[in-house]
């Protein structure tokens, strides 16, 4: 980078304010295991599943929100959890990873690896209860793009990343669209080392290449186009996709509750379970309480409150 974008991108990342950390994974995320899993399972929404998941982590991290053992494992692996979709999905696969959960005496070396699939397994779950959920709004009146995303998507992607931007001190600094792609573009190098690998397919060497380029070039579209929405949206698409949908309300007792815990403040258990049991307005609200409490529920089968099969059938196994 250089002297001159380093000073550009400190001047403009001040646009995202508190989104950067999740900026920084989002873009890490945006073709990892977790993003490939939902955009296989016909999640048009790239940004706004990542962002479930990095709220339900977060919270469950608290302690006292589950038992010690379980928001352990997450604390100390938060981003195993962010690739639990890759395990397979069928039956047996998965009442044997919740079998390898349940608590028991442990050295110092097994915990480790015990919290490693713990953390997994929660990661798991978050990415199969979420995707039942978003798929109710997937919206069939707003069809695919070339890049494989609907307009109602890229909109609803949008207003996650100004949300996580308006959770923390925001700048009234104007920005361009071409200002914010760039300020995307200088996280992309960087997260495309570390999700993809460097070392080609000397047997097709050409391909590999070819597919590179594509898939590079891919993502520096649907950047540019989440700049340009972010900054000059079209106002009849925004009330639609995401004003009328109630799609997002920072005002639900859950999201407020995750945006406190993103700006480090003291959380009670009595604020969680209070939020857990208030009905969320917005569709994300709903997403994000449907996650925890499945959570909850995995945390009760490691314990030994509830069985394998118990969970299995509370997630519709």
């Amino acid at each position: 980078m250089t002297n001159y974008n380093r000073r550009k991108f400190i001047q403009k990342s001040a646009v995202v304010g508190s989104a950067l950390p999740f900026l920084s994974s989002f873009t890490t995320l945006l073709n990892s295991p977790s993003s490939t899993y939902f955009s296989q399972k016909g999640i048009s929404e790239r940004i706004t599943p990542v962002a479930l998941i990095f709220d339900a982590v977060n919270i469950s991290k608290i302690t006292g929100m589950l038992p010690d053992v379980t928001s352990n494992a997450l604390n100390e692996f938060p981003d195993i959890a962010g690739i639990g979709g890759t395990f397979p999905e069928s039956k047996e696969h998965i009442e044997q990873l919740f079998g390898m959960i349940k608590e028991q005496p442990l050295n110092q070396k097994e915990m480790e690896q015990f919290q490693k699939l713990t953390a997994f397994a929660i990661g798991w779950t978050l990415h199969f209860s979420l995707v039942k959920d978003l798929k109710t709004l997937h919206s069939s009146d707003s069809p695919q793009n070339e890049l494989g995303m609907t307009t109602t998507a890229l909109y609803r992607d949008v207003a996650i990343l100004k949300a996580f931007s308006e959770r923390g001190k925001s700048t009234k600094s104007k920005v361009s669209e071409e200002d914010l792609a760039n300020l995307f573009d200088t996280f992309w190098p960087r997260s495309l080392i570390k999700i993809h690998t460097l070392k080609p397919d000397m047997e097709d060497a050409d391909t590999w290449i070819t597919n590179l380029i594509d898939f590079t070039n891919k993502d520096d579209v649907i950047l540019k186009k989440y700049a340009q929405i972010y900054l000059n949206p079209e106002q009849k698409l925004q009330k639609q996709f995401v004003e009328k949908a109630n799609f997002y309300n920072s005002e639900d007792g859950i999201i407020s509750l995750a945006a406190k815990v993103q700006k480090g403040n003291e959380i009670k258990v009595e604020d969680i379970n209070s939020s857990l049991k208030v009905k969320p307005k917005s569709q994300y609200g709903k997403s994000l309480q449907l996650g925890l409490l499945a959570v909850q529920k995995v945390a009760e089968c490691q314990a030994g409150k509830i069985s394998t099969s118990d969970l299995m059938k509370s997630l519709g196994i």
